[in-house]
């Protein structure tokens, strides 16, 4: 049986740890997991219990007590490249976004051998801070690359546009299973839900716009949902003009909480300025609630109108406010509908099977040479 070593930075987990498919995978080759971890995991190591147990699978946590920005991670990045050389795999499977200290420590990687996972097509630098040395950490690595994996065709191109022509392998994201809920949507109004780490690019002050622009056109009967860590929390509180419509939990939400916010409401809310891949689409769309997106980037590849999700222009609280107020106003009569069209939709295009296809497909192609 091959071997296969897959490197996963811990904030990459939600991405990676997918049961049926690794078990799938496990099948196929011998995988060896290394989980890098910061000085503050993001998940409990009992979210890994279940994949622990799978026969051909081995995992073993990492962590990096060092900074991002500390020459001292160069030694931690180093570490993890004897484990790998320890290991003799047949491939190497690299889901880290690239610091400088992974990017040149990747240097010494088999480029012929190795996966490097990338989620953007070029840096992201919204933290003028990291900027540079995320846009250097990214030239090392993506110059150096032959094989990539990636989860859209748009930041595909982008890649190819910034680096030169690479083998890039592009997939679905799989869906994403917390668990399920005991708990059940109310009946006596329409709960839009938004979750997950509360920063600028997600634009959650626009929705909160949209939410006031409903209640000054009359509309009642509906709660707008916010949930996730926020480390300005007052810039967007201020802007809440009707409190009784609003549900805000600007805390860390766990596993349990998140799997119970889906089952009580009926629509996701993602009122991002940009894209490149969305996990937490896939989260949505695993508990099969239809999205409303703005009209940019990954989302446009991924969902369909009145198919899955429903489109609005990006930065306008109007055409959000008219989204919503349409979907508000039809509940009663389409929501059983819209939610038949969503559960279709993914039996079609997502399956933890075709994900697992994929993943061998280009493991055989790299190791097969």
């Amino acid at each position: 049986m091959k071997r296969i070593v897959w490197i996963t930075a811990d904030y990459f987990s939600e991405t990676d740890l997918n049961f049926d498919v690794l078990a799938n995978i496990s099948t196929e080759y011998e995988i060896f997991w290394i989980v890098l971890e910061g000085r503050t995991p993001y998940f409990e190591h009992s979210a890994y219990d279940k994949v622990m147990k799978l026969p051909n699978l081995h995992l073993v946590f990492l962590k990096n007590q060092y900074r991002t920005r500390d020459p001292r991670s160069l030694l931690f990045y180093y570490s993890v490249l004897k484990k790998i050389k320890k290991l003799k795999p047949d491939l190497v499977y690299y889901n880290v976004a690239p610091n400088p200290a992974s990017a040149l420590v990747s240097l010494f990687f088999d480029k012929e051998k190795t996966i490097f996972t990338a989620h953007d097509g070029k840096a992201q630098n919204d933290s003028a801070a990291f900027g540079r040395m995320r846009t250097f950490a990214y030239n090392v690595t993506f110059h150096h690359a032959k094989n990539i994996n990636m989860f859209s065709k748009a930041q595909a191109d982008l890649m190819r546009q910034t680096y030169g022509e690479k083998n890039i392998h592009i997939m679905n994201l799989p869906l994403k299973n917390f668990g399920k809920s005991k708990k059940t949507k109310p009946v006596d109004m329409v709960r839009f839900l938004s979750f997950g780490h509360i920063i600028y690019q997600k634009n959650i002050d626009l929705l909160i716009e949209a939410g006031n622009l409903m209640y000054e056109r009359g509309l009642r009967g509906f709660k707008i949902s916010i949930n996730g860590t926020c480390e300005d929390w007052k810039f967007y509180e201020d802007k809440i003009k009707y409190k009784e419509i609003f549900e805000c939990n600007p805390n860390f939400i766990s596993n349990d909480e998140l799997v119970d916010l889906f089952a009580t409401s009926h629509y996701a809310v993602f009122p991002y300025r940009r894209v490149s891949q969305s996990g937490v689409l896939k989260v949505a769309f695993n508990y099969k609630l239809p999205v409303v997106v703005s009209n940019i980037g990954s989302f446009k590849e991924e969902v369909k109108e009145g198919e899955n999700g429903f489109f609005f222009n990006v930065g306008s609280a109007e055409s959000l406010a008219d989204v919503l107020e349409k979907l508000l106003k039809t509940h009663q009569q389409e929501y059983a509908l819209r939610c038949e069209k969503m559960d279709a939709f993914i039996k079609n295009h997502y399956s933890n099977e075709k994900s697992a296809k994929s993943y061998i497909n280009f493991f055989k192609q790299i190791i097969n040479g």
